[in-house]
């Protein structure tokens, strides 16, 4: 993109704390518009302050990845620009003993989100 007043792209999961947040910060030091994705209220924030940090600029999209819904609004922000980094970063943990403290539900959101959508988000990105 290098002389083209075209800043790069980058998505980036989990971005509002954390490694994601981190990630997202990289990009935008390094001139990227990033499309920051995460299911908590604090994408909004957290966007904000990546804007702060660099050149780059940061767009806040408030998306449930552990869904297929979540990943299609994901997808829908990057439309039809062209995407030049995807970091999946988004994932939870459940703790306890599998069969006798946690409930199948929170089991099925971990699979969901920490394999599913990773697959689902990475298919998108690559070319046909």
């Amino acid at each position: 993109m290098a002389g083209t007043g075209v800043k790069p792209l980058a998505l980036v999961t989990g971005a509002s704390s954390g490694i994601g947040y981190e990630l997202a910060a990289q990009f935008v030091r390094a001139g990227f518009r990033v499309i920051a994705v995460a299911e908590d209220q604090g994408i909004e924030a957290a966007a904000e302050s990546l804007d702060e940090l660099g050149d780059g600029a940061a767009e806040p999209v408030r998306a449930d990845l552990a869904t297929p819904e979540g990943v299609r609004r994901a997808w829908a922000a990057v439309g039809q620009r062209p995407l030049d980094a995807l970091a999946i970063n988004a994932g939870v943990g459940v703790a306890g003993d599998f069969a006798r403290d946690n409930e199948l539900e929170d089991e099925l959101r971990l699979v969901n989100l920490n394999v599913t959508s990773a697959v689902h988000l990475a298919s998108w990105h690559c070319p046909a």
